[in-house]
């Protein structure tokens, strides 16, 4: 009789943890009120703003109405644009060339924004017009532009893949020397000849 209560006492335990355990995290975790905190730190926020400004001035103070009126749009604008920084300073580093080129296809894109906007907020349809026959004839610049860069990537990864295939037939080729040495370090037997 003891066991079978110790028993079922043990399964009532282990059925209800979970479901105890669940209520618990839901009353800590805070009620999702549509402004999810969004944490960027300081600098990044500085260094996003000062690279927008030196790519298209102007382009930060929109950002700065954006920070008052809509603050979660905002920060995530600023991550978004932090990775692309990021991005954008590794390729710095490689290629001089590349760099310019993405560093053109992201003015091209902040002004074909900052038109949109102007569109948008355009009062009359003879100024529409005029916008938006700019606006197109920028978004062909950035198709172009974007176009050469993935055009310049695809050049990257086929070099890449050459060299990658040129290895892999060496291999092939040094099969029996690869696995011969493999068999005596698992066996631990001394090469003949070592450094």
């Amino acid at each position: 009789m003891y066991k079978k209560f110790i028993t079922l006492f043990f399964m009532i335990v282990i059925t209800l943890t979970p479901v105890y355990a669940q209520r618990q995290r839901q009353q800590r975790r805070p009620q999702n009120t549509g402004q999810e905190k969004i944490r960027i730190a300081k600098d990044a926020e500085k260094r996003v703003l000062q690279f927008l400004e030196e790519l298209l001035p102007g382009a930060s103070s929109s950002l700065q109405e954006l920070k008052n009126k809509r603050p979660v749009i905002y920060r995530r604008r600023i991550q978004k644009y932090f990775k692309e920084l990021q991005h954008i300073e590794r390729v710095k580093e490689i290629d001089s060339g590349r760099y310019q080129n993405l560093l053109k296809e992201k003015r091209l894109e902040l002004e074909s924004n900052s038109l949109a906007l102007k569109y948008r907020n355009a009062s009359d349809d003879s100024n529409r017009t005029v916008i938006k026959k700019e606006l197109e004839e920028l978004l062909y610049k950035l198709f172009d532009c974007r176009q050469e860069n993935r055009d310049e990537e695809l050049k990257l990864l086929e070099e890449r893949v050459n060299k990658l295939r040129e290895r892999n037939q060496k291999r092939l080729h040094d099969k029996l020397e690869i696995v011969d040495k493999r068999l005596k370090q698992l066996l631990g037997e001394k090469e003949q000849y070592e450094w």
